[in-house]
């Protein structure tokens, strides 16, 4: 009876091993889908770090010297879209990866780095793009402001305005299809291989 117990037990470990080698084969392709679009986000954070770090000290310059109230607005909305970026970039990537933990709990990291990034795409255009927008549109009417403070906005600025707005939507669009096309497949992937590794317990 002990034999029979025994020789259930290590046909259940031999099933095991075999579903746990199977499920690592499986997820060796979506590993390499994660990581090469992690490569992709990481360059993507490092150019705007850099460019929001290179860009504020000559934003804060301005500021000082502004010649009015609205260009002050609109530079201090500047300074702030320089904050927040490098704020919820690196936020959004200091959920760690463990490498050596088991395929479950490394899915389950994946999963949680491709929820914020696709939080992080879908509100790209509100607490990025729109502020910038909102910032150039002060800067650039302070500038037509006169000794009475009235603001004389061209017609070519108007043009320019909703160039940029046009642009605005450009972004917002193209961060969405991003999000459809590379975050949204891959966070269903996960999902599904998460699933799979459920019903083997």
């Amino acid at each position: 009876m002990m034999f029979d117990d025994l020789k259930v037990e290590w046909k259940n470990e031999v099933a095991q091993k075999k579903n746990n080698i199977r499920l690592a084969f499986s997820s060796e392709p979506l590993e390499r889908e994660a990581n090469k679009i992690d490569k992709l986000v990481k360059k993507q954070n490092i150019i705007e770090i850099t460019t929001a770090i290179v860009f504020l000290p000559f934003i804060l310059y301005f500021l000082l010297n502004s010649e009015n109230s609205v260009q002050s607005i609109g530079y201090s909305i500047w300074i702030y879209v320089c904050l927040i970026t490098p704020y919820k970039l690196v936020k959004a990537r200091m959920i760690k990866v463990d490498k050596n933990n088991s395929m479950k709990s490394y899915l389950q990291v994946e999963k949680l780095k491709t929820i914020e990034q696709l939080n992080l795409l879908r509100t790209f255009v509100w607490w990025h793009i729109i502020p910038i927008l909102l910032g150039l549109i002060l800067i650039s009417a302070g500038s037509t402001m006169d000794e009475t403070g009235t603001l004389h906005i061209s017609f070519s600025l108007k043009i320019y305005y909703v160039l940029c707005t046009l642009g605005a939507i450009g972004i917002y669009f193209y961060n969405k299809k991003m999000a459809d096309n590379k975050f949204k497949p891959l966070l269903d992937k996960i999902n599904q291989r998460l699933d799979e590794i459920q019903d083997t317990f």
